[in-house]
């Protein structure tokens, strides 16, 4: 069964992606397992046109990683590593992005991809947060209706 997600921004906006179980299994597993998340989403500094939200989830596996060749509405998760610390993001990607920080290009696991939602509204998400800073938003396994 493929398992999806709602991605909810604070204003109001939502999107659907599916998760890529076939393409990173445990990336997979471990966001699942992990949902709900929330908190406040900015907008990436030197990677381009991508949203990243900082969670706690502890895995730092590589697997269908990559750092360019992203499209919009894809997902991926990244690990950054500062000395002794490490922190975990999920990145949401509304445009040409080459996932990257101050050191240069850093490899993040494509796990999912967004499927409902205009993607002409995540860009304008996208802008809100670039020029108005943070905002809150939740991601959580997407509810089934039973008929």
């Amino acid at each position: 069964m493929i398992k999806r997600i709602e991605i909810k921004f604070e204003k109001g906006e939502e999107f659907t992606a599916v998760l890529l179980e076939d393409k990173a299994p445990k990336t997979y597993k471990i966001v699942w397992e992990n949902l709900p998340l929330s908190g406040k989403i900015g907008h990436g500094i030197y990677s381009g046109k991508l949203m990243y939200l900082i969670v706690d989830t502890g895995f730092d596996e590589l697997e269908n990683a990559r750092s360019m060749g992203f499209l919009p509405g894809d997902i991926a998760y990244q690990t950054r590593f500062y000395g002794r610390d490490t922190h975990n993001e999920i990145l949401i990607v509304y445009g040409d992005a080459i996932v990257r920080d101050v050191c240069g290009w850093t490899p993040a696991n494509y796990f999912a991809r967004i499927v409902e939602g205009n993607l002409e509204h995540l860009k304008n998400v996208a802008t809100r947060i670039r020029e108005c800073g943070t905002e809150k938003i939740t991601i959580r396994k997407q509810s089934v209706s039973r008929k």
